[in-house]
């Protein structure tokens, strides 16, 4: 297991400040439920020991308890209004909060010196339930706060304690080993818990922490990726016009008869060099459309075979340049059709299809293939003898700018029409792949939900 980086100063800071208000935020949380507990209880105790306790030490007893609890929804009222927030004020409240509760445990103690029973032992024993009731209920909801849980126990009940011993009959002696037993019981489990508790929330607060960042941080790719796509799209707009302008001036060269060969041959170069360029800026503006999302499709019914034609018509002069054999197989059905948007679907057909000749063998051969698959979609396929791809380099061809280094094969292409393909044939909600081996040629497939003419 790896170690996690260390963090800067700052960080660390900012993230125990969290951990604190977090703790404090809690403990004061507790304070209306402890309120209602408390008067509960002490209404409880006056009731049951109103016959046996003289009623000027129960009227003094339930005076404190009831200003101690006054003055801890006071601090409440006091925290909520100030909302501190930063750790410095966090640790102030905090330390009011644990002289709150040590003045709740001191009263309750005294519990033990105003209104013990001294003759009734079931009294006393009622008492001893009531404050260990309350020892556990504190031990529960200040569970955040270790120093907390042990200023109250030992306030509340060491008073209790010494009672108990000095009374010195044998069940006062047992009722006061319950108690040490209890408090160390309580005060373990406590110091765990509350260790538990500290460590969860720190992991809690760091994962937000990082949670933060990492959105931070895709917002920003995301601002990056959006300023990139449309400087793209500003200058692929940019460079058309002139590119444009080299291959009409190369065209109305290439028809001057007074030029020489070797003339001519530079000429055909720079016309083969510009539209190669031409290609790549057109590419590169489509790619940046989709990224920027300004990309309209224009969603239809279109007939597959008169489209997959025109496309053969289109690129027979790349084939013929290259020696290759275009062959389309009739689908079974007439009019097969499959919802797409018709020009997008032509330019990713047509970038099939000269990938297959430009990646084919000599007089090497295409075919392309129409037919309905099972799941009532519509498949294209473009099948070439070319080398093959092996299959662990395969995901790698929808790639941006990922061209294959592959021995026995020339590597013509950018690197970014696959990847335009891929988000095109995918935002009309096809999908494209390929079937491929080494030394057996390669077919790349598009598969589109069928439609009706």
């Amino acid at each position: 297991m790896q170690n996690d980086p260390p963090r800067n100063p700052a960080a660390a800071h900012e993230d125990m400040a969290r951990i604190v208000a977090e703790q404090t935020r809690l403990l004061y949380a507790t304070l209306p439920t402890t309120f209602l507990a408390h008067t509960t209880l002490v209404a409880l105790v006056a009731w049951v020991n109103a016959k046996s306790i003289a009623p000027a030490a129960l009227a003094t007893w339930a005076m404190l308890v009831a200003c101690m609890l006054a003055g801890r929804m006071g601090l409440l009222l006091l925290y909520r209004r100030e909302r501190p927030a930063s750790l410095e004020e966090n640790l102030r409240w905090r330390r009011y909060f644990r002289i709150g509760v040590a003045l709740g445990g001191a009263v309750w103690g005294l519990t033990a010196v105003l209104i013990f029973p001294a003759d009734t032992l079931t009294l006393q024993v009622f008492l001893a339930v009531v404050l260990i009731g309350i020892g556990a209920g504190a031990a529960t909801s200040l569970s955040v706060d270790i120093v907390s849980i042990m200023l109250f126990l030992v306030l509340a009940l060491v008073p209790l304690l010494i009672r108990f011993v000095l009374e010195g009959s044998e069940i006062a002696i047992v009722i006061g080993i319950m108690i040490v037993a209890f408090l160390a019981f309580i005060g373990s489990n406590a110091r765990r818990v509350a260790q538990a508790f500290k460590e969860n929330l720190t992991l809690r607060i760091e994962a937000e922490t990082r949670d933060a960042a990492l959105l931070a941080a895709k917002e920003e790719a995301e601002r990056a990726n959006l300023a990139k796509s449309k400087f793209l799209s500003s200058m692929s707009h940019e460079l058309r016009t002139p590119m444009n302008a080299v291959i009409g001036f190369a065209q109305l060269l290439e028809m001057d008869d007074s030029l020489s060969v070797e003339q001519k041959e530079h000429l055909q170069s720079i016309h083969s060099a510009a539209s190669h360029l031409l290609e790549l800026i057109n590419e590169v503006l489509d790619l940046s459309r989709i990224e920027a999302g300004r990309i309209e499709l224009s969603i239809e019914a279109v007939e597959l075979r008169g489209l997959v034609k025109e496309s053969i018509d289109l690129i027979r002069p790349l084939a013929a340049q290259h020696g290759i054999e275009l062959h389309l197989t009739e689908p079974a059905e007439e009019d097969l059709c499959g919802q797409a948007d018709r020009m997008r679907l032509k330019q990713v057909l047509i970038n099939l299809i000269s990938n297959a000749i430009k990646y084919n063998r000599k007089r090497g051969i295409v075919r392309l293939d129409i037919q309905r698959t099972d799941d009532n979609r519509v498949r294209l396929s473009v099948t070439d003898t070319g080398h093959g791809i092996p299959i662990e380099r395969q995901p790698e061809l929808f790639i941006m700018f990922n061209r294959l280094d592959i021995k026995g094969v020339s590597s013509e292409g950018t690197g970014i029409g696959l990847a335009v393909a891929k988000r095109l044939v995918e935002m009309m909600g096809g999908s494209i792949g390929l079937d491929s081996m080494p030394g057996q040629g390669s077919t790349f497939w598009i598969e589109l939900p069928a439609a009706t003419a």
